[in-house]
């Protein structure tokens, strides 16, 4: 029992890793490589090896995930994403300068999730 809960630890440990890798790589990137995987995996003259299958389990449902907080709240999810974030209250004297900060987290994050120009504009 003590070497199953200790590979148990390990698996969590390591798809621990790998999330916080993933939470600082491209969306765009991300998506390519799931795509290359996923193209691989039903193609009948290719295997994807175990460590590709295992990426795969990871990769599927993060891009999902990050696609669907993206387009409910795309800068919450960067500000969450970055550590710095908190609701606006329209009644705080300080607004101009939170929606100011809000503005140069998007221009920051903006090709980490594929967002074009135009879509920065429309985010506030």
């Amino acid at each position: 029992i003590y070497m199953e809960l200790m590979e148990t630890i390990d698996v969590m440990v390591k798809q621990s890793n790998e999330i916080e890798q993933l939470n600082k790589s491209s969306l765009p990137d991300l998506i390519v490589e799931l795509e290359d995987l996923m193209d691989r995996r039903i193609d009948p003259n290719q295997d994807l090896t175990i460590e590709e299958n295992q990426r795969l389990k990871i990769l599927q449902p993060y891009t999902k995930n990050m696609l669907e907080a993206l387009k409910k709240d795309p800068v919450g999810l960067m500000g969450k994403r970055d550590g710095q974030f908190e609701e606006l209250d329209i009644s705080d004297p300080d607004l101009s300068t939170k929606v100011l900060e809000r503005k140069k987290l998007i221009e920051r994050n903006a090709a980490k999730y594929g967002i074009s120009n135009v879509d920065k504009d429309t985010m506030l």
